[in-house]
């Protein structure tokens, strides 16, 4: 008989990803709250993180455990809720999980979130970097995380936690705005700002859980996820408009304005349980850096990802339904070919001998690799500025 894996949070985003990914090699046991939820486990278990007990026994009886299941950021919950959901009853399953004599846990992952870590401190963010969460939601992970740690020896099992950077693709919509936004004939950013973003896919996250529960040598310990290059905001937005075939034009707010009219209107939408149109967090997000070093877990798993940025970001624009436009670009690993055309927000644009003009993404890698992926740009765009230096 195949070798059994439980999974909580199976209806989320990234469970259905995860259970898709372990199916293949394991009989997936998913937690759902539903019997009409989305469900792609072998075998559904009906319960509640909050009572763990209601299917402590079937988790027992897995040789893999993946903690996936959270309450994320919901206008109409109380912190406490967060606190009950995300952290309670990760110490309940252990305690639970100790009290069961000959159960067949060998690990579990606990999947937890970068922000438990400092953001906008040095960077890259790494394993060791100083925590400090700053909402009620990253608080409840880095307890969650506390407790995980101290409660595994009673539990008689391995333990990994990893956090992951920022998620998208496989269909993610909390990430769609971003990409809506570039299609805007001026798009808002904050004044004087441009942070870098390091994103990582569902599907390169589900493999490297599922690697996870199999490392050898690994226990108690913490792993960054993240994919192999971080782009800045602008040249982010910048490629997106590439492939939408329009340059992008930036309109600027200062950032004191919109951390005032989020402080405003967020308490009141709060209390009329509405979710409010502007948060002080998603602010935060569009000027925070996010760099992270990921190569614990690529040292310790091997390197998951097969695509780069050019790649994730015409994927995510078909997932969309954005483009129908098949991908243009080429693997380069050096540029004697290549002259320096033009740069737009930091994108390089450079020419080919043959006249093509490709854009090279500003970007931040902590893998040893000399190749990158370069778009070729439409000459739809009317780039016509020329500029004889060379690379």
């Amino acid at each position: 008989m195949p070798l059994k894996v439980f999974v909580t949070g199976a209806s989320g985003q990234l469970g259905k990803v995860l259970i898709e990914n372990l199916r293949r090699y394991y009989f997936v046991v998913g937690l759902y709250r539903r019997a009409s939820d989305d469900i792609k486990a072998d075998k559904p278990v009906f319960g509640d993180l909050k009572n763990p007990e209601s299917f402590v026994n079937e988790l027992a009886n897995c040789d893999y455990v993946i903690l996936n299941g959270a309450l994320f950021r919901d206008a109409g919950v109380s912190p406490y809720e967060y606190f009950l959901v995300n952290s309670e009853s990760v110490k309940k399953i252990l305690q639970h999980l100790a009290k069961i004599k000959n159960h067949n846990v060998k690990r579990i992952v606990l999947v937890s979130t970068n922000a438990v870590h400092k953001i906008n401190g040095a960077m890259p963010i790494s394993e060791n970097t100083e925590f400090g969460p700053s909402d009620f939601y990253q608080e409840s992970k880095l307890l969650a995380e506390k407790y995980f740690l101290e409660l595994l020896p009673e539990a008689n099992c391995e333990g990994v936690i990893v956090r992951p950077g920022m998620i998208w693709g496989n269909g993610d919509q909390r990430l769609k705005k971003l990409f809506l936004l570039s299609k805007k004939k001026f798009i808002p950013i904050l004044l004087g700002e441009d942070p870098w973003m390091h994103f990582i896919t569902f599907s390169d996250l589900a493999e490297y859980i599922r690697r996870l529960c199999i490392c050898q040598g690994i226990n108690r310990e913490a792993f960054l996820v993240a994919g192999k290059r971080a782009i800045k905001l602008k040249g982010l937005i910048t490629l997106i408009c590439f492939f939408l075939r329009k340059r992008p034009t930036f309109l600027p707010f200062p950032k004191g304005m919109l951390f005032l009219v989020a402080d405003i209107i967020e308490p009141i939408f709060r209390f009329i349980k509405i979710t409010p149109p502007i948060f002080r967090r998603r602010i935060y997000f569009f000027s925070k850096n996010r760099i992270f070093n990921a190569k614990k877990i690529t040292d310790c798993c091997g390197i998951v990802s097969q695509s780069d940025l050019i790649t994730e970001i015409y994927q995510n624009l078909r997932e969309y339904k954005m483009i129908q436009d098949e991908l243009e670009y080429e693997h380069l690993s050096n540029f004697k070919d290549l002259s320096y055309f033009d740069e737009i927000n930091g994108v390089k644009l450079l020419r080919s001998n043959s006249g093509n003009i490709y854009a090279l993404p500003p970007t931040w890698t902590y893998l040893n690799q000399n190749s990158f992926e370069m778009l070729r740009i439409s000459p739809k765009l009317g780039i016509a500025k020329v500029n004889t230096s060379t690379l």
